[in-house]
């Protein structure tokens, strides 16, 4: 049984998504067979997980709900893209901060 090229990455790319430990272990497990699919989104995804936190801490000390939900909704909009795209096999950043991950974490992955 043959893998097709074109979906190698796709695995790797959705496990990113799953978690903060999931990107990482996406990480590791692209360090051994370099897919350039993968790597974008895990590059992509670090970036939404690495956006969560930050802005977690940001926002609960404002203690307000509106920004909380904001905060969220967004937060959620970003991955829903994201994680769309991956299973569509689509190569497409997210809107404003994509590029600025793709370029931060290109060492990485």
């Amino acid at each position: 049984m043959e893998i097709k090229k074109e979906g190698e990455g796709k695995g790797k790319a959705l496990i990113a998504h799953l978690t903060i430990i999931g990107c990482l272990i996406a990480l590791f497990m692209n360090k051994e067979k370099q897919n350039e699919f993968a790597s974008f989104y895990i590059r992509q995804t670090l970036g939404i997980h690495l956006y969560w936190l930050i802005f977690t801490v940001l926002v609960t000390g404002f203690d307000s709900w509106l920004a909380s939900m904001g905060f969220y909704l967004s937060y959620v909009i970003l991955w829903f893209y994201s994680f769309i795209n991956a299973i569509q096999y689509k190569k497409q950043e997210i809107p404003v901060i994509g590029p600025y991950f793709q370029k931060w974490f290109k060492q990485l992955a």
